[in-house]
């Protein structure tokens, strides 16, 4: 018996090493597995990250992508590819783990996402098929370019390759959707400037070349002399016009073009043009209606007016063949000024009406081929109606004629002073933008308006706070110089709270321009510069360039006695505040801050 308990003790702690050994083993298994644990969390953080930072990648990327597997089944849309399709309603977007997702009350398939793609496209059921084809074609690439006409107009590059992986696995296809429009509308202004330079240059200088070679080998009577002459000076104002043309519409949309805007009567500008095509030909007759006699003032270039109106007219009795009618209009809507030449020709296809003001574009049919022309007229015309605040439009009948308009505001439209109204810029800059002039002194506003002359700004000015404020409304204004004692019911600080107060002007710099050389209020912490009357030039040329360039410091007014300077610089340097510049106006000076915006006594 005692041998027996004896082996059995035995055996139970062979047991019980076996089973140590075993919960040794297991803690080194468990510490492995934790190890890896760790590591597999850690390689799945990292493939997180890789995709987080490949999805931004493709998000980013200029161009709509769509992968679909062998089945033709959508497993990938970027971003820009929903953005350059946001229009169809398939487009739903991604759940919650980032995987694209479809409306499952839709019946969803690729031959439906193909159908809606295509939506308004040209050529669009060749273009599905060939898609169609694709999705089991391992080898094949396709690229196509197509146009869209609704509903939006443009062009889109579509792409589309095999999606292999280096070891050669197939993961499906891939599809590829760029917008093109900008890249087919500068290949069709070039084609249309190598055609245009083409023929009407090289036409024109055929004859000069030719007239003037007879002149120069033949003997010619007087009459044949003097027509080949005066052949040749023809041609040679059809090229100088042809040229300033050009010039013209690279000034004009690079910003460089000068207007010399003054007050001009519309009527007048009409009846000069109308008198100059009168008798241009047997078969037009130019009829001119003012139905306003004493309609307002215009500010406008009056050469540049007359030169709209001389392009419409000239247009319109060249495409009016068979002669006609040819009426000119003058109204007044909801102040403006609208002037209309209306003729009873060709007319313009519907389809191609937004094009009509498109550099080069001239209509292609066999009526209008023998027209000669550039296809920049109406191009100046729209720009230089543009710089003026106005619009042109056509209303047309294809084959009953065309109306071509034009809005200009009306003086009387712009409330203020209309002496107060000034563009001004002498240099080829582009224009920095408006300025209000809020001063009831008319002596300070010329002065301002002098000072500010050469700096390429369009200044207006009004005389009291209620005026201001209506005009702020109506106007992107940049800058604001408000004077403190105004006309009417306001002052300046009412006005500087009402600006602040409104969202739209609250982050307009604003300049007091005061014979105040302090005044305690509170609406001074929210003006951008201050000036004392009288200041000199510089100080306001500075302090506005400043603010248009939004690199106003802050400041502080201090009414102090000269000899006091260096005390109050040294008072601010034990506050901890130290000076970027100081600038005396009379008996006031001006510190300009590092930090710390206010005035302060």
């Amino acid at each position: 018996m005692e041998n027996e308990i004896i082996k059995a003790k035995k055996q139970l702690e062979e047991a019980n090493r076996r089973l140590q050994k075993k919960q040794h083993s297991l803690k080194e298994q468990n510490a492995i597995i934790e190890k890896l644990n760790v590591r597999l969390k850690n390689e799945n953080k990292r493939s997180q990250q890789q995709k987080e930072t490949l999805q931004a990648i493709v998000d980013s990327i200029g161009a709509g992508i769509v992968m679909m597997d062998l089945k033709g089944e959508i497993i990938f849309i970027n971003e820009a590819w929903r953005d350059l399709f946001g229009y169809l309603y398939f487009n739903k977007g991604y759940n919650s783990k980032g995987n694209f997702y479809i409306d499952d009350n839709i019946d969803f398939s690729t031959e439906f996402f193909f159908r809606e793609m295509l939506t308004g496209m040209e050529n669009k059921d060749k273009i599905f098929n060939k898609l169609i084809s694709l999705i089991h074609d391992r080898d094949s690439k396709y690229s196509v370019d197509i146009e869209q006409l609704s509903p939006v107009r443009r062009f889109i590059n579509l792409y589309s390759n095999p999606c292999m992986s280096h070891a050669g696995r197939d993961f499906g296809r891939v599809f590829i959707a760029r917008d093109i429009s900008h890249q087919k509308e500068v290949d069709r202004l070039k084609l249309e400037l190598v055609s245009t330079v083409s023929h009407e240059l090289r036409t024109p200088m055929s004859s000069i070349l030719g007239f003037s070679e007879l002149i120069l080998t033949r003997k010619l009577s007087k009459d044949r002399y003097k027509e080949y002459v005066e052949i040749i000076n023809s041609e040679a104002r059809r090229l100088t016009s042809l040229i300033n043309n050009f010039l013209d519409i690279q000034r004009m949309e690079s910003g460089q073009q000068v207007f010399n805007k003054q007050f001009n009567s519309m009527s007048q500008i009409i009846e000069e043009v109308v008198r100059l095509f009168e008798g241009t030909g047997d078969n037009h007759l130019i009829i001119y209606n003012n139905s306003k006699k004493n309609m307002p003032q215009i500010y406008c270039d009056r050469d540049k007016m007359l030169q709209v109106l001389s392009n419409l007219l000239s247009n319109a009795i060249k495409y009016s063949p068979d002669g006609g009618e040819i009426k000119v209009d003058l109204t007044a809507e909801n102040g403006y000024a609208k002037v209309s030449v209306t003729d009873q020709g060709l007319g313009i296809p519907e389809y191609i009406k937004d094009k009509i003001f498109t550099k080069f574009y001239r209509i292609d049919n066999d009526k209008r081929r023998d027209i000669g022309g550039t296809g920049l007229g109406l191009a100046i015309c729209k720009e230089i109606i543009k710089a003026h605040g106005g619009k042109l439009g056509i209303d047309s009948t294809y084959g009953q004629g065309s109306t071509f308009y034009f809005r200009i505001p009306l003086l009387d439209s712009i409330p203020g002073d209309i002496e107060g109204i000034e563009e001004i810029c002498t240099s080829s800059v582009t224009n920095n933008g408006q300025l209000l002039i809020v001063e009831d002194d008319m002596t300070m506003v010329k002065l301002i308006k002098e000072i500010l002359k050469n700096e390429c700004i369009e200044m207006h000015s009004v005389g009291s706070g209620e005026e201001a404020i209506k005009l702020a409304t109506e106007h992107d204004y940049r800058l604001f110089i408000l004077d403190i004692v105004l006309k009417g019911r306001l002052n300046g600080w009412d006005v500087v709270k009402e600006l602040k107060n409104n969202p739209s002007t609250a982050d307009i710099p604003i300049i007091i321009s005061s014979i105040y050389e302090n005044k305690n209020d509170s609406s001074c912490t929210d003006i951008s510069d201050y000036l004392v009357k009288p200041f000199k030039p510089e100080q306001l040329i500075k302090v506005v360039k400043k603010a248009l360039e939004g690199t106003l410091d802050s400041k502080m007014a201090v009414n102090i006695d000269k000899e006091l300077e260096e005390e109050i610089l040294l008072l601010l340097k034990n506050k901890g505040m130290s000076a970027k510049s100081i600038e005396h106006s009379g008996d006031t000076l001006i510190i300009t801050l590092d930090r710390e915006e206010g005035f302060f006594e």
